[in-house]
């Protein structure tokens, strides 16, 4: 689990992140020393290729963070550089207090793998300044998510996929996520708050994209012995798109959260 360099070989998600950024307008200061954390920027090229060129030129600091000290290594090696950091941070266990109060935060495709949804948003909460604003992305429902659902239960899969429960996002099965998302923006403090449910479409070049894609962040594979890993993501590929014969381009949907809020 948690290949940085296949990773960022393979994940699809740029456009959207490009899409987001571009729809959801900061509230940047008037003294352009803005400070941002980037949740779960793994490998640290969107946080590099995305997030930096927003800020202004005189911006104070901005700190990519994440739970997996080998993004976070790969990262500090190919990203790091004058007023940009990455650091190690568990953002649903960690407490806030062991980073400096930002004026923004952004998060895609993170959140939804933390078990304590509430300590999550109030460790947001609490390290924005007042005033600071955040933008966050997150599934909802993906359809590989119920592929682990189906498998785990499985004789062949099951002792190989303790703990599936963790590694699919508390929204899979939620009639209105987005309103449960929001209740949960209020209980923890924040003050304006915009959240949509939206349906995103991943392109992938071919099927064995798709699997590198698994490969760099599934969290099951590794206790899989080796001679079983090809049959272990044909199955999570059958199950996700319905077919393993996809020779040419094809997508992968997810509905998702996305969140826009304000200290």
């Amino acid at each position: 689990m948690y290949k940085p360099e296949l990773y960022e070989e393979n994940h699809r998600h740029d456009k959207i992140v490009l899409e987001l950024l571009e729809k959801y307008k900061f509230d940047w200061r008037a003294d352009g020393t803005d400070s941002l954390i980037d949740i779960g920027c793994a490998s640290g090229d969107v946080t590099i290729k995305y997030i930096l060129p927003l800020l202004p030129p005189n911006f104070k600091h901005l700190i990519g963070v994440d739970v997996s000290d080998k993004m976070i290594s790969y990262a500090q090696e190919k990203y790091s550089r004058p007023n940009v950091e990455f650091k190690l941070f568990d953002i649903g266990v960690d407490s806030s207090d062991r980073l400096q109060h930002v004026d923004h935060i952004t998060s895609f495709l993170c959140l939804h793998w933390v078990k304590d949804q509430k300590a999550a948003i109030q460790n947001i909460y609490n390290l924005l300044n007042d005033g600071g604003d955040c933008l966050l992305w997150l599934a909802s429902h993906n359809q590989f998510y119920r592929a682990y659902e189906q498998m785990a239960v499985q004789e062949k899969w099951s002792k190989y996929m303790g703990g599936v429960d963790s590694f699919i996002t508390p929204y899979q099965n939620l009639k209105s996520p987005e309103l449960a998302f929001k209740r949960l923006l209020e209980e923890c403090g924040f003050s304006t708050i915009h959240v949509e449910a939206e349906k995103h479409e991943f392109t992938f070049d071919d099927v064995n994209q798709f699997k590198a894609l698994l490969r760099s962040v599934d969290p099951f594979y590794e206790r899989i012995p080796t001679d079983q890993h090809e049959n272990y993501f044909n199955q999570v590929v059958f199950a996700t798109c319905a077919s393993t014969h996809l020779s040419s381009s094809f997508n992968v949907s997810m509905r998702s959260i996305v969140a826009y809020a304000k200290k």
